[in-house]
């Protein structure tokens, strides 16, 4: 019952929500003993509920209750999995991370064609990479002081983001350098790429940054095609995702959820939670989504700014679980799927970044209180997670809290998904690692039970 404390009417005001809550228990401090009590409270917050069959006051009851509903299965507005139910329908902007995978598979396909070397410095495929700088740091008077690099970064690094390239929303110099017009901030897309210098010597340091941006622009340099017509040709028609797409149609709009902002991250965010019942807030000419044709965009981020539903990214992922293939459509072979999994950085410290912008994110820790490493594109839990993830998962997430892993060993993916900012929302961390410890039967989380021990 925890988990609905992430939900907000105005997540889905464009389209009612219509879910049963399978669970008693407590709620912003106020207890729930029925589902009777508990559909009044979700009404009260603006959510359409269904109506039940039946009441459940008790654990009977309630196994009675999901018994009769799953002979009911065809009915329900949405699948059903043991006592989980979830709404499948809404598309979702993937946000700045997650579609990261999709560049990186595309990588690789050129990779397995022979087209692309990931060996090569980024000047051989991009000669203007030639001259670039590395940020050293600002002089007395605020000026920047740059210096040449002793070489360029290779492809392996981009994938890898040991490249030097970052983020200024994690990286003081960066947001320095942004601040002061030296670079354009994320909104100017491609113009925030080509002014980026380096920040570190290239294989030195593990830092998240623009090198998904860089390796899209690589993408359609070495395939001649924009990165929206390489996914549609190459990844999105082979898994069927049809609900995968930089430009949303008309016709979908109407499912494509809305971008809310915690009000704590500053001030006008503050003001307009004056007129919201929540702490959670829409921003006047961000929030909303809006359509356009299909291939008219001028430039294709690397990236960010790809739309999917649930279902579609969870095809995806199961390809990558499946070692390339599903339905008889492969998308990389099984070799390639296991080097996304192999380390690429060596003893670097992977996973942790202070925020530099907290009305887009918070610290992170990516590793979730275990060590981490990176592979060609995914975060890698060489020794799990506490929340349950096996050795050797692979995982990342995207700037709107949806976080997504893949675990080979146990033949399990998952997919949390909210779209809330900043990143690393405090109660979206807590949902997702309730709901991974959900997935692998785990009764609390290992700080909970360390502490309760302690007690005793």
């Amino acid at each position: 019952a925890g988990t609905l404390k992430l939900l907000d009417p105005r997540v889905v005001k464009r389209r009612p929500l219509d879910f049963l809550a399978f669970a008693v228990g407590h709620i912003e401090g106020a207890a729930y003993p029925t589902h009777a009590a508990l559909r009044e409270q979700l009404a009260s917050w603006g959510f359409a509920v269904a109506e039940p069959a039946a009441t459940a006051g008790s654990l009977a009851e309630l196994h009675a209750y999901h018994d009769e509903l799953e002979g009911r299965r065809d009915e329900l507005p949405y699948e059903m999995d043991g006592a989980v139910a979830k709404v499948d329908e809404n598309v979702l902007h993937l946000g700045r991370l997650p579609g990261a995978a999709l560049r990186r598979v595309a990588a690789l396909q050129l990779h397995e064609a022979g087209d692309l070397d990931l060996d090569a410095q980024v000047d051989a495929y991009l000669p203007a990479l030639s001259t670039i700088q590395i940020l050293v740091g600002f002089d007395d008077n605020a000026a920047p002081i740059f210096r040449t690099p002793n070489r360029r970064p290779t492809i392996r690094e981009l994938m890898s983001h040991t490249s030097g390239f970052v983020y200024s929303m994690w990286n003081q110099d960066a947001q320095i350098a942004e601040d002061q017009g030296i670079t354009g901030d994320f909104t100017t897309e491609l113009e925030m790429i080509n002014n980026a210098p380096l920040a570190s010597e290239p294989g030195t340091r593990w830092e998240y940054g623009i090198s998904t941006d860089w390796l899209g622009v690589i993408v359609e340099e070495v395939s001649g095609q924009s990165l929206a017509r390489y996914f549609e040709s190459n990844i999105f028609s082979k898994l069927q995702m049809a609900d995968t797409f930089y430009e949303i149609p008309e016709d979908k709009l109407d499912r494509t959820a809305h971008i809310l902002s915690r009000d704590s991250a500053n001030l006008v965010l503050r003001f307009l939670s004056l007129f919201t019942p929540g702490d959670l807030v829409e921003i006047p000419f961000f929030s909303s989504p809006s359509a356009a044709p299909k291939f008219s965009s001028e430039h294709y981020s690397g990236g960010g700014n790809l739309y999917a539903s649930l279902p579609d990214y969870a095809t995806l992922l199961q390809a990558l679980l499946a070692g390339g293939e599903i339905n008889g459509a492969r998308i990389l072979q099984k070799k390639t799927v296991g080097q996304m999994f192999e380390n690429q950085t060596a003893d670097l410290s992977v996973g942790d970044a202070k925020s530099q912008n907290p009305v887009l994110t918070n610290d992170i820790t990516m590793g979730f209180g275990a060590p981490a490493q990176f592979g060609l594109g995914l975060l890698l839990h060489p020794q799990g997670t506490p929340n349950g993830r096996s050795p050797g998962s692979g995982s990342w997430a995207g700037l709107f809290n949806t976080y997504f892993w893949i675990d080979p060993k146990q033949q399990r993916f998952g997919i949390f998904a909210t779209q809330v900012l900043p990143f690393f929302d405090n109660a979206s961390i807590q949902g997702l690692g309730a709901f991974e410890r959900a997935v692998y039967g785990i009764e609390q989380s290992p700080l909970v039970a360390a502490t309760r021990k302690a007690a005793d």
